[in-house]
């Protein structure tokens, strides 16, 4: 029988093949993902998103997290087609892409297509779907970032996210649970050759020492076992303007720029567009047409 590790292995091996050699007009990806849900990856990879474009880069958010699709809530967007139907041959990529308020334009997971009176939405996804997706990612040039929400799971869509990504962001709660399950993500994803920038993004906590101590434990036993040096991006307190945000399909860098949390988030992604040192392009009014908000 062939265990998920031997699976996981026989998927690094494959994970690298067919993707285009980074180029000089290659967008930089930004992979942000979580050992288990419910610790807010998609509101950071959100408001990440937001807070590079407003640094004056030209950003795409792609939502590979098909078990949810909540960035597509998070932004104030109704989607009809998404990556589960480019996944699925249904759609190209210029068409599904949408621009919400704020500026960023965003491929949401899961689409009004998407429904259970949609017979194909049952169907299995082509298994070479997400390295097709990664490669025509790669190829678009209108973009100097592309973030990609890959969820809390370890599969083939999420691994090519890995794949491509110049830099991951690992997103956990200061519980143990998450904890553990975020190293063993990380285990799960990494290649003896990556060479990418991995980094820790401690979500919901304000306590320095609880914070350092989180990040500590994943870097050192991710040191120590995988041979990888994990950096530290930041960390984001608990916020109630936050929640309201979300709940309103504004990301809080929007609503509320001026607040702590969305300062957070801002010097958060200064330091993660410090490791990139990606070059910013001219910043068009709309890249594409503006979606209504849900």
């Amino acid at each position: 029988m062939v265990d998920q590790a031997s699976e996981l292995r026989q998927l690094v091996l494959e994970r690298a093949e067919g993707l285009k050699t980074p180029g000089e007009n290659r967008a930089k990806f930004v992979t942000l993902f979580a050992g288990k849900g419910g610790v807010g990856t998609t509101s950071a990879a959100v408001n990440l998103a937001n807070s590079f474009f407003r640094e004056g880069y030209k950003t795409l958010l792609v939502d590979a997290d098909l078990d949810h699709g909540d960035v597509a809530t998070l932004c104030g967007l109704t989607p009809r087609m998404a990556v589960r139907d480019l996944l699925a041959g249904r759609n190209s990529l210029e068409k599904a892409i949408l621009a919400a308020h704020g500026g960023v334009d965003v491929l949401c997971g899961i689409g009004t297509h998407d429904t259970s009176e949609n017979e194909s939405w049952m169907l299995p996804l082509p298994s070479d779907g997400p390295k097709r997706l990664f490669r025509n990612l790669t190829e678009m040039q209108s973009y100097d970032l592309i973030v990609v929400d890959a969820g809390n799971r370890v599969n083939r869509i999420a691994l090519e996210a890995w794949n491509v990504a110049d830099l991951v962001v690992a997103v956990t709660t200061a519980d143990l649970p998450s904890l553990m399950d975020t190293y063993k993500a990380i285990k799960g994803f990494h290649g003896e050759s990556d060479n990418k920038t991995v980094g820790t993004l401690v979500n919901m906590e304000s306590d320095d020492e609880t914070i350092a101590e989180v990040h500590q434990r994943i870097a050192t036993a991710s040191k120590r076992f995988l041979g990888l040096e994990v950096s530290f991006f930041g960390s984001l307190e608990m916020a109630a303007n936050m929640i309201k945000a979300a709940n309103s399909g504004t990301p809080i860098v929007l609503a509320d720029p001026l607040s702590r949390i969305a300062e957070e988030v801002t010097e958060i992604g200064r330091t993660i567009l410090g490791q990139l040192k990606v070059e910013k392009g001219p910043v068009p009014s709309c890249l594409f047409p503006m979606a209504k908000a849900s």
